[in-house]
């Protein structure tokens, strides 16, 4: 009994990610298309590792993984997102090897139409303000200087480091501040961003696994069904539009 329990299971899972490719690779690729038919959609890609890296937002992982890579161009803006899940190796004390979570969530490189000098990372304020906040995160984050903003809910939620404190200003204007503070509340989730190279990277660690996921519960058929995979898209989508990352105030 337990063999043929085992068995059984075994071809479920087989088929039901049989479907679930078959369903991406089909019918999640045109509705992204029918969005721009210039996006590219694959489904078991991501955005690099190196790209990752590049951000300098979080720790280099041990272990790298992906899925639902969708690039192209919006407007003016060239970008490219995925979902991530990044961790750290570790060995316990009996020489086993687990893993943690570096991070897990939604994961954006988009153009910003401006080349940095220096390099500019937004992180979440966890030790809070005050005099206590402020011995305890240190002024200095991997070489770069704690920059203090002119927004004081801002400086609540979050954390500005740089290596060129005129620059991250620059770049951190008023309008970007509230851009930043509104993709956290619309998000719910904690978000990092860092400017780099002549892109803006943001990490959103939301708690929706379910991106670009066919429920297999419910029929597929359903309009409902596509209405939410367009959703899913076009809630990443709006991030460029939330960003006014298409109102080129610089060139390059």
């Amino acid at each position: 009994a337990i063999i043929t329990i085992a068995v059984s299971g075994g071809i479920y899972f087989h088929k039901t990610n049989k479907l679930k490719d078959a369903f991406k690779e089909e019918v999640v690729t045109e509705i992204i298309q029918a969005i721009d038919k210039t996006f590219h959609y694959s489904p078991k890609r991501s955005v690099s590792q190196a790209q990752f890296q590049t951000s300098q937002l979080f720790s280099k992982p041990d272990n790298y993984t992906g899925e639902d890579y969708v690039s192209g161009k919006l407007d003016k803006t060239d970008f490219e997102f995925s979902e991530i899940h990044a961790q750290e190796e570790s060995r316990d004390s009996d020489g086993d090897t687990t893993y943690s979570t570096i991070f897990k969530g939604f994961f954006m490189v988009a153009d910003f139409h401006k080349h940095f000098h220096g390099h500019t990372v937004v992180v979440p304020d966890r030790t809070g303000e005050g005099w206590f906040g402020r011995v305890f995160k240190g002024s200095k984050r991997n070489g770069k200087q704690l920059a203090k903003m002119e927004n004081p809910e801002f400086e609540k939620a979050f954390d500005v480091y740089a290596t060129d404190q005129v620059e991250a200003r620059y770049i951190l204007t008023p309008n970007m501040l509230e851009n930043i503070m509104n993709l956290k509340k619309r998000f719910n989730a904690t978000v990092h961003l860092a400017f780099i190279n002549s892109c803006v990277y943001i990490a959103i660690s939301w708690r929706k696994y379910d991106f670009l996921e066919p429920n297999l519960k419910n029929s597929l058929l359903e309009e409902s069904t596509i209405h939410k995979f367009l959703d899913d898209v076009w809630v990443c989508l709006d991030i460029i539009e939330d960003m006014n990352l298409n109102t080129r105030i610089w060139t390059k």
